[in-house]
């Protein structure tokens, strides 16, 4: 991975990294990371759907990157997911995940083991947490 964006902001520092790829997000986030923003999702271009599918990004890619800011007591881990991951009997949920490779079903997934990871034993008590947005449909 690799930090982009203006490298003179004292606030915000953005960097673009591999979720699927988890060595290479290890210079990413480290014990001087604040918090991490988890906005990634599966691709659906042809050319990307063998590494870059919904199970992948949006559950093994979440959980890697949860681990990551556990291990590195990052105090918070924001995780951009879905409106849609609540109602899996929706026709939105069934939708999406039919048209995209399973994509809700990895959206909950990955929320779910993120709540296990930091519900383990002695994690609370190391001042690390997480959040997780579930903006709706934008038009």
């Amino acid at each position: 991975g690799d930090f982009v964006g203006d490298a003179s902001s004292k606030l915000v520092s953005v960097a673009r990294g591999d979720v699927t790829d988890p060595p290479s997000l290890a210079s990413l986030i480290t014990r001087t990371t604040g918090a991490v923003i988890y906005a990634a999702s599966a691709s659906r271009s042809k050319e990307a759907k063998k590494s870059s599918n919904a199970k992948a990004v949006d559950r093994d890619g979440l959980v890697d990157v949860a681990k990551l800011c556990i291990a590195n007591d990052v105090p918070r881990l924001v995780v951009v997911s879905s409106g849609g991951v609540s109602k899996p009997s929706s026709a939105v949920y069934i939708f999406l995940n039919l048209a995209a490779g399973g994509i809700m079903d990895a959206k909950i997934a990955g929320e779910d083991a993120v709540r296990r990871l930091y519900a383990a034993p002695g994690v609370a008590e190391r001042g690390v947490g997480y959040t997780v947005v579930r903006p709706g449909g934008l038009l």
